[in-house]
């Protein structure tokens, strides 16, 4: 009965600071962004100019960290630390990271310099957010435009781990 009662408390706890115990998600690991986005309607990545960057990202075949927010005000923003750290060592080795989130461009501004993140934001819509993730924030690491993985932020692997990621067939 202890065994019940304590996974009565750790897997709601789990499943609510971190992904789903099924995955749900749309993405799923080793994926091409062909198969992700065939069926995809209304998508889209804004900059603060309104030009959509999605198709930019979607063909480049350099390798990508999205940091996804699907909800600004309620993000773990403790997390960014060990973000911008894990950006700037990927920025240093030639992948292009991103923070994807559903927002206003002067809201994901103003939240971009109060995480002091070293990457910029696109603006997309809740679609996006609620179709291809699930904690906040969530990390994809997309390399040979396939999706390597998909990590709750709390879960980031070391920089290390997700180089030898990128570098794997």
């Amino acid at each position: 009965s202890l065994m019940l009662l304590s996974l009565s408390f750790a897997l709601p706890y789990y499943t609510l600071n971190a992904q789903p115990i099924i995955n749900t998600c749309a993405w799923k690991t080793r994926q091409t962004f062909e198969t992700v986005f065939s069926t995809a309607k209304d998508l889209y990545m804004l900059d603060s100019e309104g030009v959509n960057h999605l198709p930019i990202w979607i063909k480049s075949n350099e390798p990508q960290l999205w940091i996804i927010v699907p909800h600004l005000a309620s993000s773990q923003t403790k997390a960014f630390d060990i973000l911008n750290d894990c950006a700037h060592e990927a920025e240093k080795n030639g992948v292009n990271v991103l923070g994807i989130a559903d927002g206003t461009a002067s809201e994901l501004e103003d939240f971009r310099h109060e995480m002091q993140t070293p990457f910029p934001f696109y603006a997309t819509s809740h679609t996006f957010m609620s179709h291809y993730t699930r904690s906040n924030p969530s990390v994809v690491l997309i390399a040979k435009k396939r999706i390597v993985n998909i990590w709750p932020a709390s879960s980031l692997p070391s920089w290390d781990e997700l180089k030898a990621l990128i570098s794997r067939p």
